[in-house]
């Protein structure tokens, strides 16, 4: 195991770069749990805006309406109904949103049909309009399901002015009843982590396997009775545990700072189970580039490539549900987005339900990408082996 060994001793040389990515996504983590901890504290407020109503239908139902948004914004009374005047006092910004309730409101509203019940109009690159087109849409939905539920048109009002006006306290928990924001926290953790295991095991790995493909010290082992099979075999295996330890020492952090309770509860188990994939995966990739004997400025590129890559394309950073359908696509053929599926489903940000089907299919794919890459590796380690 004379690879092996030697392995370990470049490696002391290159550990403490390593531990440089360790405390900056320790810091980093501190600060996204201080930032969780504040915010789960924190109630939602709602923006104002002002907004001027012309009501064309002057009923019961055009009034509830009325008296909602004058609960949520600033209603103006702008005492003209010219298009033109009203077109002049939202260029001047003196009302952010203009909303027209068209004749025969209240009577489409209790048949059901919902086109044509409201007009609009607003600045083109208004941004703070949106929210209150939302908040109509909102209503006149929630009120379009309690009339079609059977209720009178008064109490589908009432109802409807009520639940969209109630402040309710939402506490959200996990699988085993505990608070959600630290139980959060840990799916946010291994959510970032695949672009800090990428980033480390390149930079901070692949140097020492360079070591082993310079040309001298390679045409030597070439030389020897050592099998290229055996040398393979110490360089995986000495990856393997480097790798092992760096990996460990995140799990630690992790409990250390969520709580090792929930590390190791059910939910906690899946994700380990599912960055270990993604970690073998990483050091797979890494064997790979290693075979180009690179230098280091080529490296530094090539971490940031696939690092960042990754993490933008397959939902790391920017959530799947964000990302185009084009995009999607291109990322299904990239491991991390396997990953992220599986992390999504396991803490329900992506609103897919937990099933375990599912869940080995993405640990499935996950380790078909890692015998893919390696066998790539194999196959081009030989090759080198073969022109020098």
């Amino acid at each position: 195991m004379q690879v092996f060994k030697t392995f370990f001793k470049i490696a002391k040389k290159h550990f403490a770069q390593s531990l440089i990515y360790l405390f900056v996504f320790l810091i980093i983590s501190i600060m996204v749990s201080s930032s969780a901890d504040d915010t789960s504290k924190k109630n939602f407020t709602a923006s104002s805006i002002n907004i001027s109503i012309i009501d064309k239908d002057n009923s019961s139902a055009s009034s509830s309406l009325k008296n909602y948004l004058e609960k949520k914004h600033h209603v103006i009374d702008l005492k003209t109904t010219d298009k033109d005047i009203l077109q002049d006092n939202l260029y001047q910004a003196k009302v952010d949103y203009i909303l027209f309730i068209e004749k025969d409101f209240e009577k489409k509203l209790l048949s059901g049909d919902t086109d044509n019940l409201l007009s609009h109009s607003k600045l083109f690159d208004s941004t703070s309009s949106y929210f209150a087109q939302q908040q109509i849409d909102e209503y006149i939905r929630t009120a379009t399901l309690y009339t079609t539920g059977g209720f009178t048109l008064d109490e589908a009002l009432k109802k409807t002015t009520s639940a969209l006006l109630s402040d309710n306290d939402v506490s959200m928990v996990d699988f085993e009843n505990k608070k959600s924001s630290t139980s959060d926290y840990i799916y946010y953790y291994f959510q970032y982590l695949p672009y800090v295991l990428i980033s480390m095991l390149i930079l901070g790995m692949a140097p020492i396997l360079i070591s082993f493909r310079k040309k001298d010290i390679e045409s030597r082992m070439n030389c020897s009775a050592l099998t290229l099979k055996s040398k393979n075999f110490q360089l995986t295996f000495g990856c393997i545990i480097w790798g092992l330890v760096i990996w460990l020492l995140f799990l630690i952090l992790c409990g250390i700072l969520a709580g090792f309770n929930f590390l190791f509860s059910s939910a906690g188990l899946l994700c380990i189970l599912n960055n270990f994939m993604f970690f073998i995966i990483c050091v797979a990739i890494t064997l790979l580039i290693s075979t180009f004997s690179v230098s280091k400025n080529v490296l530094n590129m090539l971490s940031n490539v696939i690092g960042l890559g990754m993490s933008f394309l397959c939902g790391i950073f920017v959530p799947q549900w964000l990302l185009g359908t084009g995009i999607l696509v291109i990322s299904r053929f990239l491991p991390a987005y396997w990953y992220i599926k599986a992390n999504n489903m396991i803490s329900g940000f992506s609103g897919e339900t937990m099933s375990y089907a599912s869940y080995w299919k993405y640990i499935g794919i996950e380790a078909l990408f890692f015998v893919a890459i390696f066998s790539i590796y194999l196959v081009a380690s030989k090759q080198r082996k073969y022109k020098h």
